[in-house]
C-alpha cells in the first residue's frame, strides 16, 4: 500500500483522476468479493440519491454482505441485509456507467473490462477523498472490527467527494 501511495504521489494514476461526470449515469463500485466494500460504497451513494450499483471481480454469485460489514455499516445507519454478490462478468454494464475501484490492481482490471463496453470510465475511490483521500482502501475481510469502522470511513470520504461531482441521476433499477 505504501508503494502505491508514492506511485500516486508521483503522478502515476493521475488517469484515475480524469473523469468525464458529464456522461456519468450510474456510479458501479468494484472491489473482490462485492460482499464488504463495494456494497458498503453502494448504499451509500444510493441514500445520497444516485444511480449505482456493485459488483466484485471474484465475487460469489448471490452471496450475502460479510457478517461484520452488515455489523459495521448498521452502526453507520446503513443497511446491508438485503444485499447479494454479482460477479463482474455477469454485470450488465451499459454507456455511462463509471466503475469505481478500491485499489490500484482493481482499477487496472476495471481498465480491462471496460474495453469490452463502450462508453465505461474507470476511477479509484481514494482519488475523491477531501483532503485527497488514501489510493489504496484495504480489503476490511478477515480484519480486526476497528479496521472495518476505519476503511468505511475511508469509503465515506470518497463517496461524498464523488457525490459532489455527479449529477443526479433517477435510479431505474
Amino acid at each position: 500500500a505504501m508503494q502505491v501511495e508514492l506511485l500516486a504521489r508521483a503522478g502515476t494514476w493521475r488517469r484515475f483522476h480524469s473523469i468525464d461526470f458529464a456522461r456519468v449515469q450510474r456510479t458501479v463500485f468494484v472491489c473482490m468479493g462485492n460482499i464488504c466494500r463495494s456494497p458498503y460504497a453502494e448504499a451509500r451513494l444510493r441514500g445520497l440519491g444516485h444511480a449505482t450499483a456493485s459488483a466484485g471481480i471474484d465475487a460469489g454469485d448471490a452471496k450475502p454482505a460479510h457478517p461484520p460489514a452488515l455489523d459495521t455499516a448498521a452502526r453507520r445507519g446503513i443497511d446491508l441485509s438485503a444485499h447479494r454478490s454479482t460477479p463482474l462478468n455477469r454485470l450488465a454494464a451499459r454507456p455511462g456507467d463509471l466503475l469505481v475501484g478500491f485499489e490500484v490492481p482493481h482499477a487496472l482490471a476495471l481498465e480491462r473490462f471496460a474495453r469490452g463496453h463502450a462508453g465505461l470510465q474507470v476511477t479509484l475511490l481514494g482519488c475523491w477523498g477531501q483532503p485527497r483521500g488514501r489510493i489504496h482502501i484495504e480489503d476490511p475481510y478477515g480484519r480486526s472490527p476497528a479496521y472495518f469502522d476505519t476503511c468505511f470511513g475511508l469509503i465515506d470520504v470518497g463517496v461524498s467527494g464523488l457525490a459532489a461531482r455527479l449529477a443526479r441521476v433517477p435510479d431505474t433499477r
